[in-house]
């Protein structure tokens, strides 16, 4: 069973399911959990219904990717050639059925709970706390809450993160993207195991793997106009299309990734700095090995958002001079 590694459970709540049964994972309400006596929580829920919930997500993807080909063929196939190609037809549905759906969900549910983890952006902004939306006001020196606090918001993400990843690499095993896309969704996958498995940066989560998926579901759609990972001719045949999306890509990826990407990145090696270094009983070896490694995957990812950036702008340079 995934384990809860809070610093101190709460009473639970009333509805509260016991961490034993297994259930298809639905809504939230479902990852609030409670010991056998019902004493302690709220508790991640049990091993066998994540697996259920995860293998059942995969199964919905990979029925959902079949739905939009068979939407795309039946309707929308004669607005261009290139729909015409069955093979065309599977790229898209990849990307939008499954890519941008999968994004998006995280996404939505990332905003959802904005308000769990926005003071620390009020509070290094210099904003006022909003008392009524009902979060608490941000404490600095408070690294358990926002390292080893099980949330279940998190917790939802993640399992969906997952299942997401899982379908990824199967496709990318299937499209032959590259053994870099293979690593990165292992690498993915094993973050996401390990965050769910112990807890740790729950707080986090809810921005890495929920929020800044919004510029990544936008890119998924992009994807489909280009002409080495999407499909040849669908430029040329919805150019507006095409600017209109990689528009909102731009201002998203600039706003998620570039300006509010480094302020959690930050606080995250800073609270995981102060916990490598400090005596408790709270920060476990375990723990400890499970901080570094997710510190050093951020960190690689952060040098990833100034290479893409530096690639929009050269890209961008690109199309201004075409229309010039």
């Amino acid at each position: 069973q995934a384990r809860s590694t809070m610093v101190s459970p709460s009473k639970p709540g009333k509805g509260f399911r016991r961490q034993s049964e297994t259930v298809l994972l639905i809504s939230e309400d479902c990852f609030k959990c409670t010991d056998e006596k019902g004493e302690k929580g709220p508790l991640p829920p049990s091993g066998t219904s994540v697996g259920l919930t995860v293998t059942t997500i995969v199964v919905a993807l990979f029925a959902i990717e079949h739905i939009v080909r068979h939407i795309i063929a039946t309707y929308f196939q004669h607005l261009s050639t290139s729909l015409e190609v069955e093979q065309n037809r599977q790229i898209l549905a990849r990307h939008i059925g499954v890519d941008t759906f999968s994004c998006i969900i995280v996404a939505c549910w990332g905003i959802s709970n904005m308000s769990s983890i926005s003071e620390l952006l009020r509070h290094v902004l210099g904003l006022p706390s909003n008392i009524s939306s009902g979060a608490a006001p941000f404490k600095p020196d408070d690294i358990d809450s926002r390292l080893y606090t099980y949330r279940p918001c998190a917790f939802r993400i993640l399992l969906f993160f997952l299942a997401y990843q899982i379908k990824n690499l199967y496709d990318t095993i299937v499209w032959a993207d590259g053994p870099e896309f293979i690593f990165h969704h292992i690498l993915a996958s094993a973050t996401a195991v390990a965050a769910m498995h112990s807890s740790v940066g729950h707080y986090y989560c809810i921005f890495f793997m929920g929020i800044s998926e919004t510029s990544t579901g936008i890119l998924c759609l992009l994807a489909n106009f280009d002409e080495h990972h999407g499909v040849i001719g669908l430029e040329q045949d919805f150019p507006l299309t095409r600017l209109v999306v990689a528009a909102f890509f731009v201002v998203s990826f600039i706003a998620i990734r570039v300006i509010v990407w480094p302020i959690y990145a930050r606080w995250f090696w800073m609270d995981v700095s102060k916990a490598i270094k400090r005596n408790s009983e709270t920060d476990t070896p375990l723990k400890k090995k499970l901080l570094r490694c997710t510190s050093m995957t951020c960190a690689g990812l952060s040098a990833l958002q100034v290479l893409w950036l530096g690639e929009i702008f050269r890209l961008g340079y690109a199309e201004l001079q075409k229309s010039i």
